[in-house]
């Protein structure tokens, strides 16, 4: 899928400043509550989705209501503990997985519109060797190794009947 182009306003490094110094500041103060897990723990663990939300809070209210069904071995006050976290800091997981979303998206784009003129400045290169340009050679030899074309290997091959 082909995007057109689209003009990027660029950020003042100042900007980009104070936005590095808040977020680490924000990483700081997080940094002493959280933890950081594995592929394979994640993959293995029970996730808590905006679904799942709803039976964490019928089960609360039940466990007040109807305390008699706590499994004795089930330490209520970690439940409420680790179901406050959940809640605290999903807006924040949110609201830092559409900052990063938006910034991966704007990068992303402005490397794309980079590269497009890389390569376009490129095909003068290309077109000045092969017409024996000999300014260009020195270029060509060096960006001609990012452009080389690669074999590529079908993702099936044909069946022959």
């Amino acid at each position: 899928m082909s995007t057109k182009h689209q003009p990027l306003v660029a950020i003042p490094q100042e900007v980009i400043d104070q936005v590095t110094q808040k977020l680490e500041e924000c990483k700081d103060l997080v940094h002493p509550y959280t933890q950081g897990l594995t592929a394979k723990q994640r993959m293995s663990m029970f996730k808590m989705s905006n679904l799942s939300q709803a039976i964490v809070l019928k089960t609360k209210s039940y466990m007040k209501t109807n305390p008699e069904f706590i499994p004795y071995y089930l330490d209520q006050n970690d439940f409420y503990r680790d179901e406050l976290i959940a809640r605290q800091l999903q807006p924040i997981a949110n609201l830092s997985k559409q900052l990063s979303t938006d910034i991966n998206d704007t990068a992303m784009l402005a490397g794309s519109n980079t590269m497009k003129k890389v390569q376009m400045y490129y095909g003068q290169v290309l077109e000045g060797f092969k017409k024996g340009v000999e300014s260009s050679r020195v270029i060509y030899e060096d960006l001609s190794k990012r452009f080389a074309k690669q074999k590529r290997t079908p993702l099936s091959t044909p069946k022959n009947k």
